[in-house]
């Protein structure tokens, strides 16, 4: 007999997917204190309080058959399907299926959207993923992405099996309308710190990169170096080199996206990054793995490593590797996080809100990993199970691509 969704002196609300029909004073109605109380102006005027509803966005919602009684016996303005009195600012329709609406023409989210985004500014989304099945999952077609990275061995073009499998995997991508992000890093069977643990020339690392180059022509998004200042990378005590590495890459791809280093948020970071900056200067884009942020340990202090990160670098920043961590154990010893779906989409959450905080540097961020390892792996921070369905973490990313500033392409 009543309305349907009354939106009444919100600020910020977002009302999205539902389906309101068949009631009989309005659908979705978004009004001020003023007007639902019908209040005469004398008495608004006196209210200590703003009464109107301001920034709400309206979307993707189905509105019919709503509003059948008289507009002079509704509880709304008209009595309309989607029902708005013309008061606050900032409020926004789009890609509503409704009836009848007044006014006729709603406020298009266009507007506020560039707003939102700094000008038209986005965070792209993408995900990590060693396999092929990725490009082949209803579940990440529906989510849209068009952005993945492969980690792979410095020396993969002289690595007859890791190359094929390479192939494969940037030939899916391709089918798929994804861009492959290729990220370098230590040899296949490197033991580091223990031997073996090879640090390449430059000379030798520019080969295997003109080797790339040759074979793969059509990837122009790389990294460098994959964790640099990670213990188990032989980059970790010796920036000089990779900024070596780095100076080399971006002379011989003019017009590649180069990620110079992915920096893990370690406590070795703030000195490795000024060491890899006295070599090769500030580069156009830098990378950072920041799990120890989002995947706080119950002992360890919060840290606030992206905020740092930011304040001693210039430039975009893309998060290379990061996100919710289901399950991981180091070799010997207790497990550090036990297993557990919940909290690893809470760290994707904060992830992604840090991202969001940070628009003006933060350009992507690629979420490891798509599908989850076998039971009982060390490291598990899939998206989805093993058996390919759905974590919670997935109903966070997909909400975040349906909220500013985030995009799949």
């Amino acid at each position: 007999a009543g309305s349907g969704i009354v939106l009444l002196a919100t600020d910020s609300h977002r009302v999205a997917d539902n389906e309101v029909g068949s009631n009989a004073s309005s659908g979705i109605d978004l009004a001020s204190f003023c007007t639902g109380l019908k209040l005469l102006i004398a008495k608004c005027e006196t209210l200590a309080f703003d009464p109107n509803p301001d920034g709400n966005r309206i979307t993707s919602n189905t509105a019919v058959g709503n509003g059948n009684q008289s507009p002079s016996s509704a509880a709304s303005l008209r009595g309309s399907d989607l029902d708005w009195d013309l008061t606050g600012q900032d409020n926004c329709w789009r890609q509503n299926f409704a009836g009848r609406s007044y006014p006729t023409v709603l406020p298009d989210c266009s507007a506020q959207d560039s707003a939102s985004r700094g000008g038209g500014r986005t965070i792209i989304l993408g995900t990590g993923e060693q396999g092929r099945s990725l490009f082949f999952d209803p579940l990440f077609q529906q989510l849209g992405l068009a952005h993945a990275r492969i980690l792979v061995p410095w020396n993969l073009a002289v690595s007859p099996v890791e190359a094929d499998f390479v192939d494969g995997w940037l030939a899916d991508a391709r089918q798929a309308g994804v861009e492959p992000f290729v990220h370098f890093g230590m040899a296949t069977g490197s033991r580091c710190p223990d031997e073996p643990c090879y640090l390449p020339s430059v000379a030798e690392y520019t080969a295997a990169f003109d080797a790339f180059r040759r074979r793969w022509p059509f990837v122009r998004t790389v990294g460098v170096w994959n964790e640099v200042n990670h213990g188990s990378e032989p980059t970790a005590r010796n920036p000089a080199r990779v900024a070596e590495y780095y100076l080399a890459v971006r002379e011989r791809c003019p017009g590649c996206q180069v990620v110079a280093a992915s920096v893990l948020d370690n406590p070795n970071m703030v000195p490795w990054v000024s060491a890899f900056q006295l070599a090769a200067g500030e580069p156009g884009i830098w990378g950072l793995h920041n799990y120890r942020e989002v995947n706080p340990l119950p002992q360890e202090e919060q840290r606030d490593s992206t905020a740092l990160f930011l304040s001693i670098t210039r430039g975009d920043v893309w998060l290379t590797e990061t996100g919710g961590i289901v399950e991981f154990a180091p070799t010997s010893g207790p497990r550090f996080f036990p297993y557990d779906e919940t909290r690893a989409a809470d760290a994707i959450q904060r992830t992604l809100e840090l991202a969001a905080t940070h628009l003006s540097r933060i350009r992507r961020v690629y979420l490891y990993h798509w599908r989850a390892p076998r039971p009982g792996s060390r490291w598990d921070s899939g998206i989805v199970r093993s058996d390919g369905s759905p974590r919670p973490g997935y109903w966070t990313i997909a909400e975040a691509l349906a909220t500013l500033p985030f995009s799949p392409r």
